[in-house]
């Protein structure tokens, strides 16, 4: 695709807006798009390729693990960049649930996981399933983490 990353952002905002999502949410993703605007300028990106989106995606994840923006935030960059990547790169644009380097347990956690994954599909709709899973395993990974050095302090 021929475009420019500004006339690119304005599809995608336009976009948006037609999915429907509110207009806080798509605010919030006008900022998003600021920021990547910003991050092209700056490296001196004139297209937005999967290689600029890793290493915007990049950027913004060690800005996440210095503490300089939230995870939220982070999710929402990650998500913008990639919708935009794909957009510039004729791919169809469209609203799904993304899924990003889902890390997995090992041994008796990744068990603990399926059986719970197990139970919440006799209450919750799937989209709900995988959010419940993913603060189950972002829990899971601090506590295997960080187990041993609770148990020692």
């Amino acid at each position: 695709m021929n475009t420019n990353i500004e006339s690119a952002i304005s599809a995608v905002l336009t976009f948006l807006k037609e999915v429907p999502l509110s207009a806080s949410t798509v605010n919030l993703y006008r900022i998003s798009y600021i920021t990547i605007h910003k991050f092209c300028h700056h490296n001196g990106f004139t297209i937005f390729s999967e290689n600029e989106a890793e290493t915007f995606i990049k950027f913004q994840q060690d800005r996440l693990e210095k503490g300089e923006i939230g995870p939220r935030h982070f999710a929402r960059l990650r998500r913008a960049a990639t919708i935009l990547m794909n957009y510039l790169t004729d791919r169809v644009l469209k609203w799904e649930h993304l899924k990003f380097n889902q890390r997995w347990l090992s041994g008796s956690y990744e068990t603990v996981i399926q059986k719970f994954e197990y139970h919440l599909a006799q209450s919750f709709a799937p989209k709900t399933i995988l959010r419940l899973l993913s603060v189950a395993r972002q829990f899971l990974f601090f506590w295997k983490n960080s187990a041993y050095k609770i148990s020692k302090a």
